[in-house]
């Protein structure tokens, strides 16, 4: 029914497919995907350009724009444009506001002419070099234009692809991204649609065989020109031999592609449209699924008739807008939600049921504009004639239709034939007891027998084929695989182990694969009557069935297939291999049948394997030819578990054709033809190690045999040969462990000895790996690209690229080759530098920056460096990703990053990319790292970017000040970077070697900060003392004069004080056992400040002598010795010694002497006897003492004579007073005058 419908309205082909919320409940595909070549439509692999219904995604992209609060529906749109100078308003109704509410349902007034909307289609993508989505909204839109309706917005509708276009340009500004990307990022990503099977441009599409070709029924001569006068610039064609009566449209595109150029298979589009059903999970709340169905004006808004001078009616709209979805009431009374969609060549329908409970969608490549004289730019809808399925879907109706077999009537000229009713088959349902792998294969098992090994006879065509099937089992089993005609001609497989695997399996148990022949014989007539060969004649029939008879103790089970197969007349086929062939359980028994069912992509290595373990290649061919033929029809693509057990599968089982493998290149050729039928996706790529085994063991084999290997392929071999032996590279590159590894990998291709065919092979790989949407890792693009042939490198070849280094090697290689004009490809390399930039495609790390920096400041004479140079130099995205993403780094930039920042910010500065960059203040954030907090990162910092060649923007004194306060409170780091400081010294001068001005700053800085927060001790103790540069050091001594020892100069002879600077020192002194030469130098310039008077040094070193007192550190410590005070105290010494030996010691200078304490009497000798040992007196100072000693002795004996006799004798005499006074006052002068001058009466 469907198709007859197709063949009435002239449509070559469609998909239709029916779902709920969760599943797909209906899906197929019908007629052609292309005529020429011929090629069958498929549901999920035939890409259609969607038309109008593209625009059902941008109504989701803008609600949830809305639930992120970032538009609102019912604001002006000129206030998310921020176009300088430019608002989009209707010129007579300026006070109107266009809201994206009346964009999405077409009630904003944008009415564009028809005429020029034909023109706006362009062959291939050359649209989008010609005009952006912008420049087309801001051109068309703009108040000088007549494309408005004489309507304020919001009082009418119009169907309108310019404004839905705006609306997608609204979520361009407000995402900072393109629309597509939005799209694929925000809707394809988080519902798993596969991206590589999607997109806008024929550019996103490696391989345009996906894309379905476009079609127009030619009804009349005058068809082709009434199409060239409408849409001229597409040149369309008209076809030749058997599809004369078609017109072919060339890929076509243009700059609204929002509203109607989404191209997707009708697979991927039931993915959308279940979530719509879905409520919007997982992209939208239920409450936004509501705002889009809800009826824009609740009805009341009418659609505007352009034909019509009064536009006034009181009818219900056939189309009610609500924001892009639209109500429909089609011809059998339901109504719909959904949207239709025509461009040239193509008519399609998306449809919700009022309940929200089912969806069907109808994608054809067929045009019905012309004929119908409906306008090819207006969205129209599609035939009720075209969609018999949606007068059943409403009502929950899926029967699938089943062709009726043809009747089969006796030929006269074969009367030994015994006709058998299709009435005696047996039509059963699908077992329960299937396993889940067999269920995947459930569209498999009907294949029809492919006969061959054809001779003619007077009764027909005779012929015969060998049918082969496979079935886990044991090897011994009893059970029996029969072929059934009607009910009374049965054949019996002949049973025999696949792989001889039970030998090598350790488990003697486990059931292995059994392979099952049959050769059949028969004839067939011009009619298409066919005959088995059965007891001696030939039986006719139509269909067949497979069955299991195990036979049992009281009677025998049969377990059957679910269905019957047709059988199918090919002459040229005499193998016909049979996957997935599944079994009910027993009707009496109820038990499941048997053995197991082996699942497709398990079928194929096994069947592969036994074909090159008996050396059939012969039938290999044919093996794959059936399997592609089933593969394509079998449904939804290989998934990742499926890959992975095909691997698995493929690795354990080769050790039993690993001898042939090595010895037989055509058994190595054709395991590599094997793999080349895996249909390889980004969804099934994943996989464990352990599956990827398989790959490594036959590269390893490839490696050993590849020039060899090379001579027996064939051109036929070839396609297929590359295809198998890249995938495998991919599989292994994907897996690899060792990214650098090349192994085996792209090593390979570059031994393959024929350029055309190393260059077909390298093109092969990338392809994969951008169909795969992976990248190439290491250098290996690199690689990669010196195997190609450079005039087949391309811009959409370079995303497998993993880094900026790679991408620009490649786009030189792309530039040295145009062939076209240059300016357009510098267009291209823009647009998709600018695309790579708004996903972040390749890493923007600080190697990137400082690697793509360095680039543009190379000087080179060659044009496509600097054709390179100039687009990345004017990239706005470029300058804003730069500077975002220094901006993020620049308070958690590590030491070891220092030399990339410093090439950013010095050495490769570009001035245009870092506009916004504020250097000096990027380098003191960079200062603030905690994690960091070290010493070793502060002098990174500081020979990174304080020892450049001196640049005016630097301002160093601040950077200086700036760099010591970050760590001066940090007494370690700052006596660590003390310790560094001649090496900071010498390289800060190296700098600028001429300028003293600098070098004396820097000294003097660090001077200070020795001194700040209390630090000059503990660096005098633990850094300073490491510390060589003269200009430092006097530095250093002159503050600490200045800071510590003038403010102290009347406390530094108190050497018991803790807060003398001199006594600070000498305990330093002492810690560092006086090898301190610093601290050593301080200690003299602190004793050169010290007065010692005549009181003080008689003191110290006779009344009070001690080792504690300054004047002993001067005489006593060595550093000391050569001062001048030294020599000074021992000349006044020496003088005082000079006197006492003339005698002006007094007699409490001799009691003193006498009564020293032991400790004092040996620090008095010490002194004294320094003392005379430099002025080289010969006296011991004892002696001199001992002297005057004697003689106040002397004269106290003569005074005490004196008193004796005066109080002997002289008791009564008159003038006795007189004379005891004369003995108290010589008593007296004894205490203050030396003993040397005073007189006494002789006794």
């Amino acid at each position: 029914m469907i198709e007859e419908s197709l063949r009435k309205v002239y449509i070559p082909g469609a998909v239709i497919v029916v779902v709920n919320a969760t599943d797909i409940l209906y899906e197929e595909a019908f007629g052609h995907h292309s005529l020429l070549p011929s090629r069958p439509m498929n549901v999920n692999r035939s890409i259609f350009s969607l038309a109008s219904i593209s625009k059902t995604f941008i109504a989701v992209a803008v609600m949830q724009l809305v639930e992120r609060k970032l538009v609102d529906l019912d604001t002006d749109i000129n206030q998310y444009l921020s176009e300088y100078n430019q608002n989009i308003f209707h010129p007579n109704y300026s006070n109107h506001s266009i809201t994206l509410r009346k964009l999405l349902s077409h009630s904003s007034s944008v009415a564009v002419d028809e005429k020029l909307q034909n023109t706006v289609y362009q062959p291939g993508d050359s649209a989008f070099a010609k005009e952006t989505l912008a420049d087309m909204c801001f051109n068309v839109l703009s108040a000088n234009t007549s494309n408005w309706l004489p309507r304020p917005p919001g009082n009418a509708t119009l169907y309108s692809n310019e404004g839905t276009s705006l609306a997608a340009l609204v979520v361009e500004r407000i995402t900072e991204m393109p629309y597509e990307h939005y799209v694929i990022e925000n809707i394809f990503k988080p519902l798993n649609i596969d991206t590589s099977k999607t997109g806008i441009r024929l550019t996103d599409f490696p391989n345009r065989d996906e894309l379905v070709k476009h079609y127009a029924y030619a009804i009349d001569e005058s068809s082709l020109q009434q199409w060239n006068k409408e849409v001229p610039q597409l040149s369309l064609v008209q076809m030749q031999g058997n599809f004369s009566k078609w017109l072919y449209f060339p890929f076509f595109g243009f700059s609204s592609y929002p509203a109607g150029l989404l191209r997707m298979s009708a697979y991927s589009l039931s993915i959308f449209l279940r979530m719509f059903i879905n409520n919007g999970t997982p992209l939208l709340s239920a409450q936004s699924i509501t705002e889009m169905k809800t009826v824009v004006g609740g009805g009341h808004l009418r659609p505007f008739n352009t034909n019509s001078s009064s536009n006034a009616t009181d009818e219900i709209p056939s189309r009610r807008y609500g924001l892009c979805w639209h109500w429909r009431t089609l011809n059998n009374g339901y109504q719909y939600v959904g949207h239709s969609g025509t461009l040239p060549g193509m008519t399609h329908l998306m449809l919700i049921n009022e309940k929200h409970t089912i969806g069907v969608i109808v994608l054809t490549n067929g045009d019905m504009s012309i004929e119908s004289n409906i306008s090819i730019v207006n969205d129209t809808p599609i035939y009720p004639s075209v969609l018999p399925a949606a007068r059943w879907i409403p009502f929950g109706i899926f029967v699938a239709q089943m062709s009726t077999p043809y009747p089969i009537e006796p030929d006269n000229h074969m009367k030994n034939l015994e006709v058998i009713s299709s009435d005696e088959a047996e039509s059963e349902h699908l077992s329960d007891y299937e396993t889940e792998n067999e269920v995947q294969d459930a569209g498999v098992s009907r294949i029809s027998i492919a006969t061959g090994s054809a001779i003619s006879s007077g009764f027909g065509m005779q012929c015969s084929v060998t049918l082969y099937m496979l079935r886990q089992a044991e090897p011994n089993h009893k059970w029996q695989i029969q072929v059934v005609f009607g009910k009374k001609i049965k054949f019996d497989f002949n049973s025999a182990e696949a792989l001889n695997y039970h030998e090598v399996s350790v488990n003697k148990n486990e059931t292995v694969p059994m392979l099952y022949q049959l050769k059949l014989s028969y004839v067939y007539n011009d009619k298409g009557q066919v005959g088995i060969y059965h007891d001696g004649k030939y039986c006719i029939t139509s269909s067949y069935k497979f069955r299991i008879s195990e036979p049992g103790r009281t009677h025998t089970s049969h377990y059957d297939v679910n269905s019957l197969h047709d059988l199918m007349i090919n002459p040229s086929v005499s193998n016909q291999f049979l996957f997935g062939v599944r079994f009910k359980g027993g009707i009496i028994s109820l038990k499941a049948a048997p053995g197991s069912s082996i699942s497709l992509w398990d079928s194929l290595p096994i069947f592969t394997y036994y074909l090159l373990r008996t050396q059939s290649y012969d039938k290999c061919d044919a093996l794959f030819d059936q399997f592609k033929i089933i593969e394509e029809s079998s449904g939804p693509v290989m998934s990742s578990n499926c890959l992975e057990r095909f691997l698995s599968m493929c690795l354990k089982y080769l050790s039993t054709i690993e001898d042939v493998l090595n010895q037989d290149l055509n058994a190595l050729k054709v395991l590599i033809q094997m793999i080349a039928l895996i249909p390889i996706s980004k969804q099934n790529i994943m996989f464990d190690e352990n599956a990827s085994g398989f790959v490594s063991v036959i590269l390893k084999i490839i490696s050993g045999k590849i020039n060899n290997l090379m001579v027996i392929i064939n051109k036929n071999d070839w396609i297929s040969f590359h295809k198998g032996l890249t995938l495998l590279i991919c599989i292994k590159i994907l897996r690899e462990k060792d990214k650098n590894d090349t192994d085996n990998t792209i090593d390979l291709l570059s031994r393959i000895s024929e350029k055309e065919q190393q260059e077909g092979a390298a093109l092969q790989l990338l392809k994969l790996f951008k169909l795969l949407d992976r990248r190439l890792p290491g250098n290996k693009m690199m690689e990669l690209y010196k195997l190609m042939n450079p005039k087949d490198l391309s811009l959409e070849y370079l995303e497998p690229t993993v880094s900026w280094e790679t991408y620009i090697y490649g786009l030189t290689h792309i530039v040295d080759n145009c062939e076209y004009c240059m300016n357009d490809l510098e267009d291209l390399i823009k647009d998709q530098l600018c695309r790579f930039l708004k996903v972040n495609y390749f890493p923007m790390l600080l190697p990137d920056v400082a690697w793509i920096l360095t680039y543009l400041k190379l000087q080179t004479n060659s044009k496509s460096t600097q054709i390179i140079q100039r687009i990345f130099q004017k990239s706005d995205s470029l300058q804003i990703s730069i500077e975002q993403y220094l901006d993020s780094r620049s308070y958690s930039i590590s030491s070891n990053e220092f030399p990339l920042v410093r090439d950013i910010l010095i050495r490769s500065y570009n001035s245009t990319l870092m506009h916004n960059i504020n250097r000096p203040e990027y380098l003191l954030r960079m200062l603030t790292y905690r994690k960091e907090h070290k010493t070793d990162y502060f002098i990174a910092w500081f020979k990174c970017f304080l020892c450049e060649t001196d640049e005016n923007w630097i301002k160093y004194q601040d950077l200086i000040r700036s760099w010591t306060d970050r760590f001066v409170r940090d007494q370690t780091i700052l006596s660590e970077i003390i310790k560094k400081v001649d090496s900071l010294i010498d390289l800060w001068i190296s700098v600028a070697p001429n300028n003293n001005q600098r070098s004396d700053f820097f000294v003097t800085h660090i001077v200070t900060q020795c001194f700040s927060q209390e630090n000059v001790n503990h660096l005098l103790k633990n850094a300073l003392h490491t510390v060589n540069n003269e200009k430092f050091l006097e530095a250093f001594k002159k503050e600490y004069e200045k800071e510590k020892l003038a403010n102290a100069k009347g406390r530094l002879r108190n050497l018991k004080d803790p807060t003398n600077p001199l006594f600070q020192l000498m305990n330093i002194a002492e810690e560092h056992k006086r090898q301190n030469k610093i601290v050593e130098d301080l200690i003299i310039l602190a004793a050169s400040m010290i007065e010692v008077g005549d009181s003080e040094l008689l003191n110290d070193t006779f009344n009070n002598p001690s080792r504690s007192t300054f004047v002993y550190l001067i005489l006593f410590d060595k550093s000391l010795s050569s001062l001048s005070i030294h020599k000074i105290i021992i000349n006044r010494l020496s003088q005082q010694w000079t006197k006492w030996e003339q005698g002006t010691l007094l007699a409490s200078d001799i009691r003193i002497w006498e009564n020293f304490p032991k400790e004092q009497k040996a620090i008095f000798h010490e002194i004294w006897s320094l003392v005379a040992k430099e002025t080289e007196k010969t006296v011991d100072i004892d002696l001199v003492f001992d002297v005057s000693c004697k003689a106040l002795k002397a004269k106290l004996e003569t005074n005490d004579k004196i008193i004796t006799c005066l109080n002997t004798y002289c008791q009564e005499a008159t003038d006795k007073q007189e004379y005891d006074d004369l003995v108290k006052y010589w008593h007296e002068c004894f205490e203050i005058e030396s003993i040397g001058l005073i007189d006494t009466p002789p006794a």
